[in-house]
């Protein structure tokens, strides 16, 4: 693996939804098509059935994401029900590994929170790599934040500057009717939470206010946030309607922890056979660095990038300092 320099584009929010994203679309538009079409021919007839008419539901309800998504559809040339069908079905397949730790502050002394992040996808991991980019999001002439998003997809991993950072991870637990429900509430209006992210990005100034908009907001699918803080970071596990936190802390205090694994299964049950180590293994390999040396280089490349936690369906590894803005991407 090495670091890499992923295209950078300014998503301007003060455009009309179908022109944001415009130049991104154009500039991917080649790698784009084959990986949407591949996703939608992957996408089981009995859940594609249910997006013409939720695409018609989205053009009314949140017409912003519906534009974004027609805009797409126009240069890809598919339908926008399909581009909307691969951009939620694709959602809920998101296996990735998440790390809080608490690492020294090289430039202020002390100790801060630092963010590893391995984003993993069963499917077509190349032409994902090649439609990956940084998005600036810019609101009247003032920059939000950054995210490392897929051209054509929502936000799974976005840092605002000396404030805090965020990693999505699906999670994945048996349900009965679990797809059914989330078109259930989706039709009701609820969102899924690479668009709660995008609205936390935008909304919220502060650590605080970030982790309360995550944890109250509900949503149509059920996942872990891992909100990394400079002096605090917490991983909430979100079901539908509710949300449980588990905190790590830069200060030393007695009751709290000075890093959290999360990859997708439920922390405080036996790891399944389907998790592959990925969660045993990165927590030995923190345990093994230490606080007391953990940094980007250490994060990266003795923990993110060790086998299982990288793996074959690893499409890029970052880590992320909101402290100092900073968001590196390592791909193999």
């Amino acid at each position: 693996m090495s670091i890499v320099h992923v295209p950078t584009f300014e998503i301007n929010l003060d455009l009309p939804a179908e022109e944001r994203y415009l130049e991104i679309y154009v500039n991917f538009s080649e790698n784009i098509k084959p990986l949407f079409t591949s996703f939608y021919k992957s996408i089981p007839r009995s859940r594609k059935k249910f997006f013409p008419a939720f695409a018609k539901f989205l053009e009314k309800s949140d017409n912003e994401y519906y534009k974004e998504m027609e805009a797409l559809a126009k240069i890809i040339e598919m339908e926008p029900y399909e581009c909307i069908a691969v951009e939620h079905c694709c959602e809920f397949m998101v296996g990735c590994t998440s790390v809080l730790a608490k690492a020294k502050d090289e430039v202020n002394g002390g100790y801060k929170i630092v963010h590893g992040r391995n984003l993993d996808y069963p499917l077509e991991v190349s032409l994902m790599r090649d439609v990956l980019y940084k998005g600036v999001m810019t609101k009247g002439g003032k920059e939000i934040g950054t995210s490392l998003i897929f051209a054509g997809f929502q936000l799974y991993t976005s840092i605002k500057k000396g404030a805090y950072s965020i990693s999505y991870n699906q999670r994945m637990k048996k349900q009965e009717n679990g797809f059914l429900k989330s078109m259930v509430l989706a039709f009701l209006g609820y969102k899924k939470y690479s668009r709660i992210i995008q609205e936390t990005l935008i909304t919220c100034d502060t650590f605080d206010e970030a982790v309360e908009h995550l944890k109250s907001t509900p949503s149509l699918n059920e996942c872990y946030l891992s909100i990394c803080g400079i002096d605090r970071g917490v991983k909430i596990t979100r079901d539908r309607f509710k949300a449980r936190l588990e905190w790590v802390y830069a200060d030393g205090r007695e009751d709290g922890n000075t890093f959290d694994v999360q990859t997708n299964c439920d922390s405080w049950e036996e790891i399944p056979k389907r998790d592959n180590n990925r969660r045993k293994t990165a927590i030995e390999l923190v345990e093994a660095t230490g606080v007391e040396h953990m940094n980007e280089k250490r994060m990266l490349f003795n923990v993110m990038n060790v086998d299982p936690v990288c793996n074959k369906e690893t499409v890029y590894s970052s880590f992320m300092d909101p402290s100092t803005y900073k968001c590196v991407v390592l791909i193999n």
